[in-house]
């Protein structure tokens, strides 16, 4: 089972390793938010911890070693153990793993810790020690919209690896349009988001779209990249899906090609729903 070496950041070109004294360090170009994300989360989490299978884990994020203005580069410690998500796509280590990733959610709705790069890929375990890599997208300890908190790639990222009826959410509750944004209209250039944006043009938006359209991507999304039994397996589509995007700055078209491939798992799972209630 590999270790934490390959989720530091999905861009690998953004770090590089270091031993000194027998110690690795991690070099990350970054920004100075995350290097201050991880001040307020080390002394957040000081003294915290979390029962799994009624055993007590505590809770640590990278040490921090120095930043560099002129190159934005962040040192930090590495944090040694195994991979969350490779645990979740192991056959023989996918049951016990589940209840890191739900406990973990659980901690930090309790404790207000809203951690926006909260990912599978982004948790490490060795022993009774957690590690949480990764906070360069955020960190809050307030927020007024819980839901935009999870719309932000959390719930993706969280429900990628967990089979529908193994998740604490449901994609209905996080995507489901309040009173008020079902009037509100997004115009499809402001759309920031490139894969939510490409299938809105491949579904003909050209101009304007609803909100309750923009979340229904989200969901389409969200359905195209459910884990799936093939047999006695589990078939992990983010998987495919994230690879299909890799080379994106290579080529702008892929994400027409994303696009058009969502659809078309969307257009096939309906017709299996159909069928299967015809059944």
């Amino acid at each position: 089972m590999q270790d934490s070496l390959q989720i530091i950041s999905l861009d690998s070109k953004r770090i590089e390793y270091e031993t000194v004294n027998n110690k690795k360090i991690v070099h990350k170009k970054t920004s100075i938010q995350e290097k201050n994300n991880l001040v307020k989360a080390k002394k957040f989490l000081k003294d915290k911890n979390v029962m799994i299978e009624n055993s007590y884990y505590t809770i640590h994020v990278p040490d921090i070693y120095s930043w560099d203005d002129n190159t934005n580069t962040l040192s930090m410690s590495y944090c040694s153990g195994k991979n969350l998500e490779l645990l979740l796509r192991d056959p023989d280590s996918r049951q016990s793993a589940i209840p890191f990733l739900q406990s973990l959610m659980k901690f930090i709705l309790k404790h207000n810790f809203y951690w926006q790069d909260f990912a599978p890929r982004n948790i490490i375990i060795n022993d009774k020690t957690i590690y949480l890599v990764d906070f360069e997208k955020g960190l809050h300890f307030s927020i007024d919209n819980l839901q935009a908190f999870f719309r932000n790639h959390v719930f993706e990222e969280y429900s990628s690896f967990l089979l529908p009826n193994e998740r604490l959410i449901s994609a209905e509750q996080i995507f489901h349009p309040s009173s008020e944004e079902k009037n509100k209209q997004i115009h499809v250039d402001d759309i920031k988001v490139k894969r939510i944006k490409s299938i809105a043009i491949a579904l003909k938006y050209s101009d304007i779209i609803s909100m309750e359209t923009y979340l229904n991507i989200q969901k389409m999304i969200i359905r195209a990249e459910e884990p799936f039994y093939n047999g006695q397996s589990i078939i992990f589509p983010r998987i495919e899906l994230v690879k299909m995007l890799e080379n994106k700055k290579m080529n702008p078209s892929v994400y027409q090609k994303y696009a058009n491939e969502i659809l078309i798992r969307n257009k096939l799972l309906c017709q299996k729903s159909a069928e299967e209630e015809r059944d």
